[in-house]
């Protein structure tokens, strides 16, 4: 006698076993397409760059890096779309050499393709777990205070993760430490039009790729303003803005997704001296 449960048992594995698998080759099967578009769209603009003029030796050191994609990290165990994460910060990296303009700052392949990979479980993504986390328990808080777009959003455990900025330049310093008038005139990059951007999103688009969930990074810059305009004139729904993510997120008591959110002053006397009086 044939014993059922066994059966239905090795049955249960053996279709749980064949999800696995082919979870595992649809990741490497996005990554590889994925990877393939990130290294057009970066030889692409660099190109484009390449025939600009260099806007300020002082601060930018003749480097740039337009995009960077990073691989989920760990097992995949279901059978569900691999999620993608665009992760938009103010600019890639500081380095405090020179180098002619205009160079791939992650260099070049042996054939001539310029570097665009991540290894998985950078700390960018560390702390970008950190923020799902943070979300996840309070998300009409994230919402109410603006960080969010709803209370709603489908964070995943696995993703694959592409970082860009809304400059593509490498700075001698951190850009946070430039006044407000050297970082604006690094932004008028490409008209302040932000291209390789609007680029990213038609690439995606024409390859059959679901828009991704947006992640904007830099709170104390100019990241928030660009970040919602950029993401209003797209219509992009699904988004969270957070601190930026070459740090760990905070732990401080009044950490920015706790703060209250702001209520508006009582009235003046003086204003309600001055209402409309009402019909008796």
């Amino acid at each position: 006698m044939v014993d059922m449960g066994c059966e239905e048992s090795k049955v249960a594995s053996a279709t749980q076993a064949q999800k696995s698998y082919n979870a595992e080759n649809l990741l490497k099967m996005n990554y590889i397409q994925l990877l393939t578009l990130v290294e057009g769209l970066e030889t692409k603009w660099l190109a484009n760059l390449d025939a600009v003029s260099h806007l300020d030796s002082r601060i930018a050191n003749g480097e740039a890096q337009f995009f960077d994609i990073e691989d989920a990290a760990g097992p995949k165990v279901d059978s569900a779309p691999v999620t993608l994460v665009v992760a938009i910060g103010a600019n890639f990296a500081q380095k405090r050499t020179s180098a002619p303009w205009v160079s791939p700052y992650r260099k070049s392949t042996g054939t001539g393709k310029p570097v665009v990979v991540t290894l998985p479980s950078s700390p960018m993504r560390k702390h970008l777990d950190e923020t799902f986390h943070a979300y996840s328990t309070d998300a009409m808080g994230w919402k109410v205070r603006r960080l969010a777009s709803d209370e709603n959003l489908h964070l995943p455990k696995h993703y694959i993760l592409i970082a860009t900025n809304f400059s593509p330049l490498i700075t001698f310093e951190p850009w946070q430490d430039y006044s407000p008038q050297y970082r604006a005139h690094l932004l008028t990059l490409f008209r302040c039009g932000f291209d390789y951007l609007d680029d990213l999103l038609l690439t995606l688009k024409r390859n059959g790729i679901e828009p991704p969930l947006l992640v904007g990074h830099g709170l104390d810059s100019e990241v928030p303003v660009l970040f919602r305009r950029w993401q209003t004139t797209h219509k992009l729904q699904h988004w969270l803005l957070t601190q930026n993510m070459c740090r760990p997120l905070s732990a401080h008591p009044n950490v920015f997704y706790k703060k209250s959110p702001p209520v508006p002053p009582p009235p003046r006397k003086a204003d309600l001296l001055n209402e409309p009086m009402g019909d008796d």
